[in-house]
């Protein structure tokens, strides 16, 4: 039978096998999976039944060439195992003897007893819980730390020390992480403060002013004395204090707020900087950079915007436009657009054209502030 058998049998089975005492236990459910695992269970010099330690005899000595590898200690099912690890232990000290397994057949405790770095009651690194576990789980591991072909090049030692390390390690980093937090909101980060805005601009279209966040993170601390200490001396900070500054606001041309009484004052298209003084020449910056990135397909679309005689404001002829329009070149064109509108209407004119050539309305990144 194999040890995926053996294993499904005893799940299916418990309630036969939790009748059993001690020596039914071993010999029914501990040997045949040691057996599974190809040891010779009916060899004495392999699997040494009541070996002597010095500190008692312990149940299994599993044994390649003619030395010790692996200590059992063995209970009958149903047998609370926690008021025998220390015993276990001391068995395993006066032989040095680097793994130690103890189990009630059912239940698995996987120790490194010769690990002194950790109190013994840490030493258990890996628990095999046959009715709880899925069977693949317990087969992968039974085989990585018990399988006889594993044992023998110390292949299972060293298993077994990767498995204590990650679970030192996680134990370990676990604790710290609430440690880790409170320094993060304590000290001046702005690797902090900027992952946060990116994801508020990736959630909602719209990148957050800098000291709102700020102001979010120290909320987040309920002791006002482990409020962010973020020093006032960084120039973007201080720059943040200003009345002025703190007005200006990024948006993107998926901003649903109102523009009127505002100018921009920097704009970003496709991570290409320029610094516009209005709206207008804002407008008239973003199609000069769409129409060079365009010029196959610019007078097919571009006239689009047109949308009757009295919103008309391209045209190939200046002679079209009236009195009070203020008609401006496409560079490196022969089209003309007129860009004599208010803030307002100027932000919707920008979400058409992105619109009509298929940018995204995040193509466009405006910082903007009040006149």
């Amino acid at each position: 039978m194999t040890l995926e058998k053996s294993i499904n049998d005893l799940k299916n089975n418990s309630d036969k096998y939790y009748s059993y005492n001690e020596a039914n236990t071993k010999s029914a459910v501990i040997e045949r999976i040691l057996f599974d695992l190809n040891w010779n269970t009916y060899d004495a010099n392999e699997v040494h039944h009541e070996d002597s330690t010095g500190k008692g005899p312990v149940d299994y000595s599993l044994r390649l060439g003619g030395k010790t590898k692996i200590f059992i200690e063995a209970k009958r099912v149903n047998e609370n195992l926690e008021k025998h690890e220390e015993q276990l232990l001391n068995y395993c000290f006066g032989k040095s003897v680097d793994l130690a397994i103890l189990t009630n057949g059912f239940s698995w405790w996987f120790y490194l007893p010769l690990h002194t770095e950790v109190i013994w009651q840490e030493r258990k690194f890996c628990s095999i819980e046959i009715k709880k576990q899925e069977t693949e789980d317990i087969v992968n591991n039974f085989e990585k730390l018990l399988e006889k072909e594993n044992v023998g090049p110390d292949k299972s030692l060293n298993n077994a020390r990767n498995i204590f390390n990650e679970k030192k390690r996680k134990a370990i980093t676990k604790t710290k992480i609430p440690e880790a937090w409170v320094n993060l909101l304590n000290k001046p980060n702005e690797k902090l403060i900027d992952l946060l805005s990116n994801l508020v601009n990736e959630i909602s279209g719209y990148a957050p002013d800098e000291i709102d966040v700020i102001e979010f993170l120290n909320n987040q601390i309920k002791t006002p004395s482990q409020n962010l200490n973020i020093s006032i001396e960084n120039k973007q900070l201080k720059q943040m204090q200003n009345n002025h500054y703190s007005e200006e606001k990024e948006i993107n041309c998926e901003y649903g707020g109102n523009v009127t009484n505002t100018e921009p004052v920097l704009c970003i298209f496709r991570n290409e900087k320029f610094s516009p003084d209005t709206w207008r020449g804002l407008y008239v910056e973003l199609l000069n950079k769409i129409y060079s990135e365009n010029p196959n397909i610019f007078d097919k679309k571009i006239f689009k915007l047109n949308t009757g005689k009295r919103n008309s404001h391209i045209s190939y002829n200046i002679s079209d436009f009236k009195s009070h329009q203020t008609p401006v070149v496409i560079k490196n064109s022969d089209i003309y657009v007129d860009n004599h509108f208010s803030a307002k209407d100027m932000f919707k004119k920008i979400k058409n054209l992105l619109n009509l050539f298929d940018y995204s309305l995040k193509d466009v990144i405006i910082r903007i502030k009040p006149k």
